[in-house]
């Protein structure tokens, strides 16, 4: 999804560029005004307890050329720095670009767009980095970040005294999924050259923790940089899930697992509709590889695990899971999550989440059901996808 513009001759090429996790997702405006001035950020550190290094996850899938210029570009943003030289052909810049802004979103100025000029003899390469407009005309960079910086502890405040890796990853899913939402309304912006400063910040990690306003890469990019904080490894990446899409891969005691927040925001898809329900859910926590790819393809730019793991995925870990429906193992499942908003219980294939469809919904079971029988009536979906059946406690 990137568009490039050749202009000039003799061995001197420029090519403005749309690259990088958001522009990939969204597009990104390209234009051939000067660069805004660097902004000195020195004095103001973004994540300071936060090091480069323990944010190097694509990092390592460049060779020793591109790596170098990774780095480069982590000394350089972090002062405020937008530009960057290297004997490296535009094709390998690009990929460096593009893994460094997967893996430093922190960095939530960066629009991902980049121009550069290109020595075909030297092999030099010198870039300049795009930014976001409302951070190319703002005279105070340092207020948005320690807004941000501000928003993230917060939101790690959160699960930092959970007692292992499961509960610190669920308290932060469930924090951005309860905390954010999907905004809807700045959709007919994104691909627009020019964007509303709130559609600007609903494309960063940013409108997620400051505004509670964001879009897929930014409750991902959120996912990424709270767990790796709390020593959880985790991995953004992108690919189409329907549309262009981002969620994340994480490692657990040596295993691999997805995680989509944006999908399990509740709120994902009604948006403010008065009907839509409220709550979290559990489809794309820690889910395998085979599960992700019932909806989302992976781009092929980085590569990404395989898994078949389940120790870590929700529905297992709490005893929702159900290899064969059963009124009273359903029945079991239910009372222990009567204080949500949302009941879940998964199944292995479709045949079994008809039976519990049939049985426990259609055939009135669930009023024999203790924290569901006083009800006049109950709300559900059957997420065939998934297999999961979702039962919706909040009052309507």
């Amino acid at each position: 999804m990137s568009k490039r513009k050749k202009k000039g001759g003799g061995f001197w090429l420029i090519v403005l560029a749309v690259v990088g996790c958001l522009a990939i997702l969204y597009g990104s405006r390209t234009t051939d005004t000067e660069p805004p001035a660097t902004k000195e950020l020195t004095r103001v550190q973004v994540l300071p307890d936060v090091k480069a290094e323990s944010l190097r996850h694509v990092y390592y899938q460049l060779d020793t050329e591109a790596q170098a210029l990774y780095r480069l570009l982590e000394q350089e943003v972090a002062k405020g720095g937008l530009t960057a030289k290297a004997r490296i052909t535009p094709e390998d810049f690009d990929k460096a670009y593009h893994a460094f802004l997967y893996d430093h979103p922190e960095f939530f100025w960066l629009s991902g767009g980049y121009s550069y000029s290109y020595d075909r003899i030297t092999g030099q390469l010198q870039a300049v980095l795009k930014t976001y407009e409302y951070w190319s005309y703002t005279s105070t960079p340092e207020r948005y970040i320690r807004e941000f910086n501000s928003a993230f502890n917060t939101a790690l405040k959160q699960a930092k005294n959970q007692p292992d890796d499961y509960h610190k990853l669920k308290a932060i899913h469930d924090y951005l999924a309860q905390n954010a939402v999907y905004d809807h309304d700045v959709l007919p912006e994104i691909n627009k050259t020019h964007r509303s400063i709130a559609a600007e910040h609903a494309l960063s990690a940013y409108g997620t923790l400051v505004n509670g306003k964001t879009l897929c890469g930014g409750y991902s990019e959120s996912l990424y940089l709270l767990a790796n904080a709390l020593g959880v490894d985790c991995t953004y990446m992108q690919g189409d899930a329907g549309e262009p899409h981002a969620w994340n891969y994480l490692k657990l005691d040596g295993k691999y697992y997805y995680m989509d927040v944006t999908w399990d925001d509740i709120d994902f898809n009604g948006g403010d509709q008065p009907n839509c329900p409220e709550g979290v859910s559990y489809a794309y926590y820690c889910i395998t590889s085979e599960e992700l790819q019932r909806t989302h393809t992976p781009e092929t730019l980085f590569s990404v695990p395989k898994t078949a793991a389940t120790e870590y995925n929700y529905h297992h870990r709490e005893g929702y899971f159900l290899n064969t429906y059963n009124f009273d193992a359903v029945q079991k499942a239910c009372m222990a999550q009567k204080d949500l908003q949302v009941i879940s219980v998964k199944f292995p294939s479709g045949t079994e989440l008809n039976k519990a469809v049939e049985d426990l919904m259609k055939a009135n079971q669930w009023q024999k059901i203790p924290c569901l029988k006083n009800r006049n009536s109950i709300r559900y979906n059957a997420d065939t996808t998934q297999y999961i059946l979702n039962i919706y406690l909040e009052e309507t």
